[in-house]
């Protein structure tokens, strides 16, 4: 059984190894990477581990390693349907919800932005997407700021304020900013 010790320590390695820093030199080229044994190697490693983890607990996964903006290991796990016990293969062109995880990648955006003199966390929202606005219960003029964003404490509601369950598709960006403000 591989722990979650390993797991974590072959996260850290991945990170590591294939996030450019701009103060290091730039990274080889993909093929290289894709070519190299170690890397070949790991990646299957990774995926048998993965195959392991399809449990009750989790019926299903995808996963994606992208290097230098180019794909080199993306495959899925488990079933397609969580609840039906004749359900499909989940497959990597299927339409999955990512939760939690585009919370780091935003907020490195943000804090990238705040670097280069962009803006500043306390700005409010609207001085940049000016048709946003967000029902306030206690009708008070509090604007929600990006660093209330970022930490998850500006009132905006868990989920996308669409019908999620496969509609997703037809939630356009005007039809979030209406059902939020209404």
């Amino acid at each position: 059984m591989i722990s979650n010790k390993f797991v974590l320590i072959l996260c850290t390695i991945f990170t590591v190894a294939f996030c450019g820093c701009p103060n290091y030199p730039l990274p080889v080229g993909t093929k290289y990477v894709q070519n190299s044994p170690i890397v070949q190697k790991s990646l299957a490693l990774l995926g048998t581990f993965l195959a392991t983890q399809v449990t009750d607990d989790i019926p299903g996964l995808m996963v994606t390693v992208v290097y230098n903006q180019d794909t080199i290991f993306s495959n899925a796990y488990g079933k397609a349907d969580p609840f039906s016990n004749t359900s499909a293969p989940l497959t990597t062109s299927h339409v999955v919800q990512i939760a939690s995880i585009t919370k780091v990648f935003t907020d490195l955006m943000l804090f990238h932005l705040r670097d280069n003199g962009v803006l500043d966390l306390d700005d409010p929202l609207d001085k940049y997407m000016t048709k946003f606005s967000i029902k306030d219960p206690y009708t008070t003029s509090r604007k929600v700021t990006f660093r209330e964003l970022a930490s998850h404490t500006s009132g905006l509601p868990r989920e996308v304020p669409c019908n999620w369950m496969g509609q997703l598709e037809n939630c356009t960006e005007d039809d979030i900013l209406r059902n939020l403000s209404s």
